[in-house]
């Protein structure tokens, strides 16, 4: 059990040093928590509809995440990405699985990380506290946008 919780401290310190190495600045706080915070005041509705708002950033980064995720897993199978690979033939070449099958663990891990990462990251404020939900999805939003830097510099491999 000791090695099961030293092996994810490690893993969670890495990724949080990438993260926090693509973008610097406190994590909990960006230009989403700022026009939402506006539009907040804007429409005199109140603090639901700052979270609210923040839900939608988070919703969009999200979607963006999966989409681009979705697009490298389709890249990283494809004859364009695998034809320099001297262990390639064809479809049905065990690198195929193999990008597959480690695209998607990886994605599945990631999304995990993202969600306990976030968790420690606004631990400082009461989760009962009202900005605990706004550190929390802004935490989520920039770690989306990390991700995507991600598979950008994947995708310029192609260019």
């Amino acid at each position: 059990m000791v090695c099961k919780k030293t092996g994810l401290m490690t893993m969670l310190i890495l990724l949080a040093g990438s993260a926090l190495a693509s973008e610097p600045g406190n994590l909990l706080t960006g230009p989403e928590m700022a026009s939402c915070q506006k539009k907040e005041t804007s429409n005199g509705k109140g603090f639901a509809d700052y979270v609210s708002c923040m839900q939608e950033q988070e919703q969009k980064t999200s979607v963006m995440v999966e989409g681009a995720y979705k697009k490298l897993l389709s890249i990283t199978q494809s004859d364009e990405w695998l034809l320099p690979n001297v262990d390639y033939s064809d479809v049905t070449s065990p690198i195929v699985t193999e990008n597959k099958n480690n695209l998607t663990e990886d994605q599945r891990l990631w999304i995990k990380h993202k969600s306990l990462f976030c968790g420690v990251s606004s631990s400082q404020t009461s989760s009962s506290a009202p900005m605990h939900a706004i550190y929390l999805l802004q935490c989520k939003v920039n770690l989306n946008k990390n991700r995507l830097k991600e598979f950008d510099a994947v995708f310029k491999q192609l260019q």
